[in-house]
């Protein structure tokens, strides 16, 4: 954690529900605020799993989108019923559950097939590999509508839908946590996520894939594609789809565990809705995760930080002025009575201060990744400043496709490049073939004259 130790003055007199945090590591402090939440019928072993979770909890979107609601994107919000986080975290399980026996059925039969001479699938030995057209989306529909519990959960989305200032339109679900980000990372099975993928890599120019182009501009643009197709895999349309969704990832199988381990006593758990933008997804550079400490802006890094964007890298200076003029001008009253430190993710979508927009808080500690900087060797940045915004350099030592891209999707993924390169080759030769056809046709054709107009002579 950064700062070390993170406890409270009380527990029970609120300035964010939980108190005003100090950065001290107060042996004391924290004896009393365990002595609190032991009275409260937590076990011994749980109160530090407890504390975690409240505390990460203040972060949440209701927490302070009503300071914030102008800032950031029109959002509705969802109560989680106790029965309803448990049974869409056994939902997960089963899920999973299926990937695994249809992975043991996959390799089995690979085997079986070696075993008796029999021709393999293209896809090899590996039982993660892509090499047949099985779709396993109806597998999350299964678990689903099996589970008990989950209708009403799904009647209370569609029905905060409808009456949002979105209804009708696309949306980005997330529990109260975290998203479902890695959803699509996992499930290369899912014929919507392979399309999503194979579309947004088909946008690549067909120039890198030239005998002379570029590798690591290549393998720029397939990892900007991968991004932007694992982002589209987040645009819902109803409740059914949300919770289809949710059980493909195990961020939030993680998050519904943590959830719900100090039972239902002490349950408390949202959905958080927002309007899709899809400026948003196809724009992974506009986004920025900055650093609050004690009130104060003290450093902020590109999101993604496997890619490198020139157009980032050069306005790095302006970059940094708007984002400070943003925090405040927009954010840092508005937050200063409930939230002292935390890490804020900003989209700045163009050169003036109107055009950021907040996308969420997450804790200030070691469980929120720092992107370009390490909470460790960067602590007393992070705490004091002076603001600093990091940026990746060039594309030297940011590494390969596969430096971001999931090992299930690197054979698809290969396979694309190959296909794509051979197009570029064929249509190379293509080019060359009706280049020599026309030369060849025009001297002949200045041959002909020739001989015709000797023998006119003659």
């Amino acid at each position: 954690w950064i700062p070390p130790a993170c406890i409270y003055e009380s527990f029970e007199t609120l300035s964010d529900v939980w108190g005003r945090m100090v950065c001290v590591g107060c042996v004391c402090g924290w004896g009393c605020l365990a002595a609190q939440i032991l009275a409260r019928g937590v076990s011994p072993k749980d109160v530090g799993s407890y504390r975690i979770r409240h505390y990460r909890r203040q972060l949440s979107v209701d927490k302070w989108i009503d300071q914030l609601r102008k800032e950031t994107f029109p959002t509705a919000i969802v109560d989680l019923r106790f029965a309803e986080a448990k049974a869409l975290r056994g939902a997960c399980d089963r899920y999973n559950q299926l990937q695994a026996k249809r992975a043991q059925d996959r390799k089995r039969k690979r085997e079986e097939e070696k075993s008796t001479d029999s021709p393999t699938e293209e896809a090899g030995d590996d039982p993660d590999a892509i090499g047949d057209d099985e779709d396993t989306a109806s597998d999350a529909s299964r678990v689903v509508a099996e589970s008990k519990g989950l209708a009403a959960l799904i009647k209370r989305i569609d029905n905060a839908l409808s009456k949002s200032s979105f209804s009708g339109q696309p949306f980005f679900a997330k529990l109260d946590t975290r998203s479902p980000k890695d959803a699509l990372l996992y499930n290369p099975r899912v014929l919507r996520y392979r399309r999503l993928v194979e579309d947004e890599l088909a946008k690549t120019s067909l120039a890198r894939f030239l005998p002379c182009g570029s590798q690591r501009a290549l393998d720029r643009e397939m990892t900007l594609g991968f991004i932007r197709a694992q982002n589209r895999a987040l645009k819902l349309h109803d409740g059914q789809g949300t919770l289809e969704l949710f059980v493909r990832s195990f961020r939030i199988a993680e998050d519904l565990m943590a959830m719900t381990q100090h039972g239902e006593k002490h349950f408390d758990g949202k959905l958080v809705l927002r309007q899709w933008d899809d400026w948003t997804a196809d724009h992974p550079e506009a986004e920025f995760r900055c650093f609050v400490h004690k009130g104060k802006l003290t450093a902020a890094t590109q999101y993604f930080t496997s890619c490198y964007f020139a157009p980032v890298h050069d306005r790095r200076d302006a970059l940094a002025e708007q984002i400070q003029r943003f925090f405040n001008e927009k954010v840092k009253e508005k937050l200063s009575a409930t939230h002292e430190s935390y890490v804020i993710d900003l989209l700045v979508r163009s050169s003036t201060s109107d055009d950021v927009q907040v996308i969420e808080l997450n804790t200030y500690e070691a469980y929120t990744g720092a992107g370009l900087f390490s909470w460790s060797e960067d602590r007393d940045v992070l705490m004091n400043g002076p603001f600093e915004l990091r940026v990746v350099e060039s594309d030297i030592g940011v590494g390969g496709r596969d430096k971001f891209i999931a090992k299930q999707w690197m054979a698809p993924v290969d396979e694309h490049i190959e296909f794509r390169r051979l197009t570029v080759l064929m249509w190379v030769l293509t080019l060359v073939m009706v280049v020599l056809a026309f030369v060849a046709q025009r001297l002949l054709g200045e041959s002909t004259e020739y001989v015709v107009h000797h023998s006119s002579e003659e």
